[in-house]
């Protein structure tokens, strides 16, 4: 299959919806939820410890390059507050769930996400072309095409 024009708007609930779906019960976080900006990409969530919940946010800056969604974390926060000294932990728990997902790697603070070996590793043959990329608030814009 191959996309030879295509413009796809995810909305916020739908992309919550998908995370109730398919976040597995056994997650490491919980009440994982995404909120989107025109800024980016706003992942929270709940991170269990003895002493509580934890609550996070994480902040994504999205672009396309070379075909690929690049994610990059821009902003942390634990508690309500910067969480520059969990940065290091967080992206470590990240790449410990990348390393079970073909197709999405972490260099350094970004997610560098291949849709094409995603979908194969579902089995579905899929050439994408994406070219952009963009958040508003409460939807997020794709775009591909030749």
């Amino acid at each position: 299959m191959e996309i030879h024009a295509l413009k796809l708007v995810l909305s916020e609930e739908g992309i919550n919806a998908l995370l109730d779906a398919y976040v597995p019960e056994d997650a490491s976080v919980e009440n994982l939820r995404v909120r989107i900006t025109p800024e980016g990409l706003h992942v929270l969530g709940d991170y269990p410890t003895v002493f509580g919940k934890v609550p996070f946010e994480t902040h994504w800056e999205m672009r396309i390059v070379a075909g690929k969604v690049h994610a990059r974390l821009v902003g942390l926060k634990v508690s309500g507050v910067p969480g520059n000294l969990f940065r290091a932990m967080v992206l470590e728990l990240i790449q410990d769930v990348l390393d079970r997902e073909p197709g999405i790697v972490l260099e350094e603070e970004t997610l560098l996400i291949d849709v094409e070996s995603v979908a194969r590793a579902k089995k579905v043959l899929l050439r994408c072309n994406l070219r952009e990329v963009r958040c508003e608030a409460g939807r997020l814009f794709l775009e591909a095409g030749r």
